[in-house]
């Protein structure tokens, strides 16, 4: 078993738990990745409604390394498959998370598709609250307004501070088994 980057497990929970609550016809792409938002093959059922995940802000930036919150070991999986870690430091990774949406009911009312991308982020601000909880702090939010017409929605991105441990390699624990001698070193037989 192997411990899964906190990155890509809290992108891993946002999609399922919109998963679990939207329509399959309505349902939003959740992805990760720096080429992710340029691409339109990405999108969800009809145009737009998607959330992308880019893991640093648009200069590159991704973070910084910081003490951790909880030192010492840690035990993962579920037994016999289970390993144990401990947190060297912790990671408060800068990422940008981009929301795009439309309203297919009204694609020329720009009131409906500022809606419908605020709808979408907010359960993704859920979503994350969610799994990451305190370790989650949103930041500034920007709108896409260039180019002017948007033929299939908004977009919206916020910026999210994501803090995660990062690991040790695994260490091995051994369980000792007692020996007990029921008489003393200097007795005989």
């Amino acid at each position: 078993m192997a411990i899964k980057s906190g990155l890509v497990a809290l992108v891993d929970s946002v999609r399922a738990y919109l998963d679990a609550r939207f329509d399959p016809s309505e349902r939003p792409v959740v992805v990760l990745g720096w080429r992710e938002r340029t691409k339109q093959v990405n999108q969800g059922p009809g145009g737009a409604n998607r959330v992308v995940f880019t893991p640093s802000d648009d200069a590159g930036r991704g973070g910084r390394i910081v003490g951790t919150q909880q030192p010492g070991p840690r035990t993962f999986g579920t037994a016999p498959n289970t390993i144990t870690t401990r947190a060297l430091f912790d990671w408060e990774r800068q990422l940008v998370v981009s929301v795009w949406a439309f309203d297919r009911s009204k694609p020329t009312d720009e009131a409906a598709q500022i809606e419908a991308v605020e709808t979408l982020f907010e359960w993704v601000v859920r979503a994350v609250q969610q799994t990451a909880r305190v370790n989650a702090t949103w930041t500034d939010v920007t709108w896409t307004v260039e180019p002017v017409e948007h033929a299939f929605g908004r977009e919206l991105r916020a910026g999210l501070i994501f803090r995660h441990p990062l690991f040790d390699a695994e260490a091995d624990v051994a369980f000792p088994t007692g020996a007990i001698t029921k008489r003393f070193a200097d007795q005989s037989g």
